[in-house]
């Protein structure tokens, strides 16, 4: 060996099982209770206490190196300075990075059934990148049912057709909403006829559309009945394809009231140089009075 043993730090347990030939193998929890839990031999998934140091047969206390340094039984090859783990029969082999535990650094070379000494410090391992993804991939959403996102689409989420996390990363981001609401207040909707603009030329500087308009009735509502006018948006020149907002009096008689424009289908995309506008494309009734504030949701591309 390379060097003697120094500082040991052992623990007693008693053993559930003959380890009479387990001597310098890995040991794990077994299922007693109080403080002095089972040993057993690791399973390379198992929980690692350490090392064992003797060879203590069913019931008999087992020696237990829990830190510092330890020989090792090994069951594969390693070389020195390599991160060390449990295989399923409790051997040290190189670790692959996908184990729970990690029990330390081999101090020397050696290959399969060779005794080393080995660093000893267990540690349990965070979950890597690709074991996150695998999760919320395998993940059930609650409300749609939907099981593996990259398989079976979360409702809502645009991930249909991908089979790959990256893929579905990659809809989402896609599919993501940022946008803004413009805030246009209209003082008196008796000025407002046909042709008129609420809203002339506006470049609001990013590529997105528009998806949504409607009016929220102001303090002075509208009081004269049958009324009617129509409100839409435009691209430059070119109206959206539905968002028609249509405002008669019985919608926004009270202050507050909301009215929606219809559902906007087409020709609402807009550059980061195009400008918008909101327009009065018939005024059938003109209104005699009220007030509000006609909104406007934008949504990024």
């Amino acid at each position: 060996m390379a060097q003697s043993e120094f500082n040991a730090h052992d623990r007693t347990y008693i053993a559930e099982e003959t380890l009479a030939a387990k001597q310098f193998f890995y040991a794990a929890p077994g299922v007693g209770t109080g403080l002095t839990p089972g040993c057993l031999v690791a399973a390379a998934a198992d929980r690692i206490l350490g090392i064992i140091q003797n060879d203590p047969i069913l019931n008999e206390e087992a020696t237990v190196r829990y830190c510092h340094t330890s020989k090792v039984m090994l069951g594969g090859a390693v070389s020195r300075w390599d991160t060390l783990a449990s295989d399923a029969d409790g051997k040290a082999v190189q670790a692959a990075g996908t184990e729970a535990y990690t029990t330390g650094y081999a101090l020397e070379d050696g290959v399969a059934g060779d005794i080393i000494e080995q660093l000893v410090w267990v540690q349990a391992q965070a979950p890597s990148a690709t074991d996150l993804a695998t999760a919320l991939l395998d993940e059930t959403d609650s409300s749609s049912g939907a099981d593996q996102v990259a398989i079976t689409p979360i409702t809502g989420l645009g991930t249909a057709g991908t089979d790959t996390t990256q893929e579905a990363l990659e809809q989402l981001e896609v599919d993501k909403i940022e946008g803004c609401v413009l805030s246009i207040f209209i003082s008196d909707l008796a000025n407002i006829g046909n042709n008129d603009f609420i809203l002339n030329g506006y470049v609001p500087g990013f590529a997105g559309a528009i998806a949504k308009l409607s009016f929220v009735a102001g303090d002075v509502p509208a009081s004269t009945a049958d009324k009617d006018i129509d409100l839409t948006g435009l691209i430059g020149a070119t109206p959206t394809t539905g968002g028609l907002l249509t405002l008669l009096t019985a919608d926004i008689d009270a202050q507050g009231e909301v009215k929606n424009a219809t559902a906007i289908t087409a020709a609402n995309v807009f550059s980061a140089t195009d400008n918008i506008s909101i327009k009065c494309v018939e005024a059938t009734a003109a209104f005699a009075e009220g007030n509000g504030t006609v909104l406007v949701v934008l949504k990024r591309a």
